[in-house]
């Protein structure tokens, strides 16, 4: 299969049309490939055809992590987002590839301060939607499409995650923050949040279960001694 010229057909089809209701934005040539924020470069796209530009980047270039990655993310869903739900075999699909690099990849002390660099400055925006982005303030995206400052919902949400955390853990320890290697079904993770991230759930959840150690569909999960 031509994976190339089908990312092509979708790219132009999209340049020259108006799409009335919900769309995402999607940078043509990815920014891990030193594609920029500038208009010619961006386009927009249907949640569907969002989720197939990405899934079409990692097979074209099944060897670039961080395209690896984009594909998996766009398989998680979040109730702040309104993205493509993709069948659970694609999930499942992404989600292994994603463990491929997960067990052989450490970032080095510069590839996180890289990182860490790349973040500074940026803010989270938003828009009535409900749709979240992270960008720096001077972003020619934030100028021509409304976005607006903070994340959606964000301090409800955080709030909300506050209260129901004090009840949990009212007149209880508090589980600790750790950066200890965690083993989750025979995988190595380098910490209790990046399993937590890999499975798409909550890090203080992921701890509880590492900690406790249960008998039945956590038994294999536990921090590394």
């Amino acid at each position: 299969m031509d994976y190339l010229k089908i990312y092509n057909q979708i790219i132009n089809r999209a340049r020259d049309r108006v799409i009335e209701g919900y769309t995402e934005k999607h940078h043509i040539i990815p920014k891990c490939m030193n594609g920029t924020n500038n208009p010619d470069n961006l386009v927009k796209l249907t949640a569907r055809e969002h989720f197939l530009a990405h899934w079409l980047l990692h097979e074209i270039y099944p060897n670039n992590a961080d395209l690896r990655y984009a594909f998996w993310s766009m398989c998680r869903t979040s109730d702040n987002q309104k993205r493509y739900s993709p069948s659970s075999r694609i999930y499942e699909y992404s989600k292994h590839k994603m463990l491929e690099v997960w067990q052989k990849f450490k970032p080095s002390e510069s590839q996180v301060d890289s990182i860490k660099k790349r973040l500074t400055g940026t803010k989270w925006y938003h828009k009535v939607d409900g749709t979240n982005m992270r960008a720096m303030p001077s972003d020619v995206v934030l100028e021509s499409d409304g976005w607006l400052p903070g994340r959606f919902n964000g301090k409800s949400i955080s709030s909300k995650a506050n209260t129901e955390k004090e009840k949990k853990y009212h007149g209880k320890k508090r589980p600790a923050t750790s950066n200890k290697r965690c083993i989750i079904d025979g995988v190595e993770f380098e910490s209790a949040k990046a399993a937590a991230d890999f499975y798409n759930i909550n890090e203080y959840t992921m701890r509880d279960r590492l900690i406790k150690q249960p008998n039945g569909k956590y038994k294999n999960w536990f921090y590394l001694k």
